[in-house]
């Protein structure tokens, strides 16, 4: 589990606590969602980590896959950034096994066409996982349709959709002879990680989904907990808080460039979640330290003050390095570990936060193993649910993003 640094987040405990009491009864609701099996509930997701179908169905059907040389991941918004966010995380950002094909960019599907292509020519095999909790996602079915048709059909390539129960596509899969993946009806797409929308792809590339979602569920009993040791109840109470003192924009600043998957996770599940009217509107930004320290930093330290920092850090990394002695000339370094260097700026950082009055906490993550990206997953999940019932609004629903995609398919049409 991760351990979240509070004490410059702007307010006493005194504050925060009183504000997690006003969630209580919004906790013992969700207890009870999962205690009763709820899935016709706005907030099943939290179900997930309790009901080990989804795990079992992920792991029969990536074993049939079998050791796959390339996933593409046909999906967008909640239907891939979960994925994203897990697999960056466990396997790395450089991890060439795994493509996403999300917008409908012709020269970015042209390049995923042509790396299947050269996998199948050798032999190798190629797993097309199309999600679409709808059925309709119009970039989706464009990407779907031309990798389909571009690719050439053998032993060799694996298509299996992931779809609500009853849709179109899942009609349209199963009259082609494609494997077909259900997800919960009341399961949004930025809450569904934890079910075969997440947990196949990344179990067809060796992540341990059971652990991964054991992680989610040790985080989810913490999350039920009625008192001061509930990180969900605190994360919700702090955000709120800073929103209510004018902090607007809500900066998740990762200290790894493996974690940015998450920040967009994040800022997703955020932004669909609250941004509902002027008053309850958060602004969900994404930083990468260290790199924007030398983009942002001069805005974040001396420009309007309109922003919470929530700094996510990791203790352990799989790999460090050293500076090698011959360059003290230049910069005093030798010897040092880039863990070491790294840390330096992150408290140099919080440190000029510090003295510039910017509110801030620290979620310390002990590592980047699925239990760990499991807990800080379903954590901000529960989380971003109480900060909206604090802010008044639906965190399931996202009706505006849907007059988009109305007017999009009536162009289209």
């Amino acid at each position: 589990m991760f351990t979240i640094h509070w004490n410059d987040c702007g307010f006493s405990a005194k504050q925060v606590r009183a504000v997690a009491k006003r969630l209580l009864f919004d906790v013992h609701q969700l207890h009870h969602v999962i205690q009763e099996r709820m899935y016709g509930n706005d907030a099943a997701s939290v179900i997930l980590p309790f009901d080990k179908r989804h795990v079992a169905a992920a792991k029969v059907l990536a074993k049939k896959c079998g050791n796959a040389d390339l996933v593409i991941v046909v999906g967008i918004g909640g239907s891939n950034l979960g994925t994203l966010a897990v697999q960056q995380a466990v396997t790395g950002i450089f991890d060439q096994r795994i493509l996403y094909a999300d917008t409908v960019d012709p020269d970015a599907t042209h390049h995923i066409i042509d790396e299947a292509k050269r996998v199948l020519k050798s032999h190798g095999r190629v797993v097309l996982n199309a999600v679409s909790k709808s059925g309709s996602t119009t970039e989706t079915i464009a990407n779907f349709a031309a990798l389909v048709d571009a690719l050439p059909h053998s032993d060799h390539l694996h298509i299996i959709v992931t779809t609500d129960v009853g849709s179109h596509f899942e009609q349209f899969a199963r009259s082609k002879g494609y494997d077909v993946l259900s997800i919960p009806t009341h399961v949004g797409g930025r809450y569904s990680v934890f079910s075969t929308v997440g947990l196949f792809p990344l179990a067809v590339l060796g992540v341990d989904v059971h652990r991964l979602v054991e992680g989610a569920h040790d985080a989810l009993q913490r999350c039920l907990r009625k008192n001061n040791d509930n990180p969900a109840l605190l994360l919700a109470a702090i955000a709120y808080l800073n929103h209510q003192k004018g902090k607007r924009v809500h900066d998740t600043f990762v200290f790894s460039k493996d974690l940015e998957g998450y920040g967009r996770w994040y800022r997703q599940l955020l932004a669909e979640s609250i941004g509902k009217g002027a008053e309850a509107g958060i602004i969900p930004t994404v930083s990468v330290g260290s790199t924007d320290l030398h983009s942002v930093g001069q805005l974040d330290l001396a420009g309007p003050d309109l922003t919470y920092y929530r700094f996510v850090t990791v203790k352990k990394t799989q790999h460090d390095l050293h500076v090698p002695d011959g360059y003290d000339a230049l910069v005093p370094l030798s010897g040092k570990s880039f863990s070491t260097i790294m840390d330096a700026i992150l408290k140099g950082t919080q440190a000029a936060f510090k003295r510039h009055k910017r509110p801030f906490i620290e979620i310390s993550l002990p590592d980047k193993s699925e239990e760990t990206i499991g807990a800080l997953l379903q954590t901000e999940m529960v989380s971003v649910m109480l900060l909206g019932h604090l802010l008044r609004v639906n965190p399931f629903d996202q009706p505006a993003v849907e007059e988009y995609k109305n007017v999009t398919r009536k162009l289209l049409g």
